[in-house]
């Protein structure tokens, strides 16, 4: 049996050790978790008769799942409004020379990455426009009659092989604790998590009529755009008036440019109050939004409770998807000697802060299934499970509790944590006609 800090640790190391080592060497990758995700089945089947399984719904949900730039403290992974998409975007528009004699070596890069960024896949579900498709290792993650891609892991039994001894992780109190809902929300704990519930008429009355929503603003035109946030407004509005032979983008990134100038001029303005609206257009989101906001909302009025016990093991399938972004250039990302008009040299990422704007990208995302959890609970953890949403970040809805064995199951998907990868200085070169301090 092991403390809930021991697991985490456990689970990282695993997941590590899953990776070969590779890219761990300089702490140029790191792993995160985030307050898990349950993910249908149903997530990634189409309308037909038969319900088939659809590769084009599991990489549009992978695809909006993992377009953010997150911040890490103490190894909870917190989303930002900051998309991978539009933040990409504008570095592509505005990169500039900061010696003139690169001009014709940058202007060559950013060609070749413009046409890469200009490719759209059209999605699937109805409502949605075209996405930036992100490729997932392996390609079959979502099938989950596909044994292969799952890892039976134990940790906290006796019979574990123990994985590479690491340094201990520093976890934020969220990742460590219950999370118990209120008495008039614990009617949703026995059932999985339902994306018709996000798509009612009329708000889930368990919800609460006034709870606030963080993560899905009330849509407007341009709402996927705003949502990349002021940074967005400080560099358009400079953008714009930057000339030189190295612009060139192609018609479809030209749009955007447009969209996001527009968006910036609304996002400059004061944000409105998010609460809940269930009138929104929620065609506008993908699946992937609409479940992390469900999940968003069944936590917004959870309270924390410790973990009492320090003696207890869990057991669970993982499947690790790496992930691509083909249209992410790391010839441009590399490249010395080019600014964005108002930034100083990385004051987007600085290869070494975590909280920088584009400080880190999610580039592999932590699944697991048929979760179980056993414990020598005390009554104070007895009393937190019955009425908890999740365990750190183990979702808990759709769960089985046997209290002759003290265990706990779920067996449904969901997505617990996220391995980063650092990016590096953006922008390399400061503006040069920024004031000097």
């Amino acid at each position: 049996m092991s403390t809930i800090e021991h697991v985490f640790d456990a689970l990282r190391d695993t997941v590590l050790d899953h990776l070969g080592g590779a890219g761990v060497a300089g702490n140029s990758k790191l792993i995160a978790f985030e307050p898990g995700t349950p993910i249908p089945d149903q997530s990634f089947r189409l309308a037909d008769e038969a319900r088939t399984l659809s590769p084009e719904l599991a990489r549009e949900f992978i695809s909006a799942h993992a377009d953010t730039f997150p911040e890490v403290i103490d190894s909870l992974f917190s989303r930002r409004m900051l998309t991978v998409e539009n933040q990409y975007g504008v570095l592509l528009s505005g990169a500039a020379p900061i010696d003139p004699a690169t001009t014709e070596m940058l202007g060559a890069v950013k060609r070749i990455a413009s046409d890469d960024f200009d490719v759209e896949v059209q999605a699937l579900q109805p409502g949605m426009g075209g996405y930036r498709p992100v490729m997932a290792t392996p390609a079959n993650w979502y099938d989950l009659s596909a044994d292969g891609n799952w890892t039976t892991i134990r940790i906290g039994a006796a019979d574990d092989p123990p994985p590479t001894q690491r340094v201990p992780g520093r976890y934020a109190s969220t990742l460590t604790m219950w999370q118990t809902l209120p008495s008039t929300e614990r009617q949703i704990l026995s059932k999985p998590l339902d994306i018709q519930l996000f798509d009612a008429t009329e708000t889930p009355s368990f919800l609460g009529a006034d709870a606030p929503l963080n993560l899905v603003q009330p849509l407007q035109p341009h709402a996927r755009l705003q949502r990349s946030g002021a940074i967005d407004a400080r560099f358009l509005r400079q953008v714009e008036a930057v000339e030189s032979p190295i612009t060139r983008v192609g018609s479809l990134t030209a749009q955007r440019v447009a969209m996001r100038r527009d968006a910036a001029r609304v996002a400059v303005e004061p944000a409105p109050r998010l609460v809940r609206n269930h009138r929104m257009d929620k065609r506008r989101l993908f699946t992937a939004e609409r479940l992390s906001a469900l999940n968003d909302l069944v936590l917004a009025n959870a309270t924390p409770k410790p973990v009492s016990t320090d003696s207890f093991s869990i057991s669970f399938r993982l499947c690790l998807v790496q992930l691509h972004r083909p249209w992410l250039s790391q010839s441009l990302l590399s490249l010395p000697g080019w600014y964005l008009p108002g930034f100083a040299r990385g004051s987007l990422s600085d290869a070494s802060s975590l909280t920088a704007p584009m400080a880190l990208v999610p580039t592999g995302c932590i699944l697991i299934r048929d979760l179980q959890i056993k414990g020598q609970w005390t009554d104070d953890d007895r009393e937190a499970l019955s009425s908890s949403a999740s365990l750190g970040p183990l979702s808990l809805l759709g769960r089985d509790y046997d209290a002759g064995s003290a265990a706990i199951t779920v067996s449904g998907m969901q997505s617990i944590g996220w391995l980063c990868e650092r990016m590096p200085v953006i922008p390399p070169a400061g503006d040069p006609n920024l004031p000097t301090v």
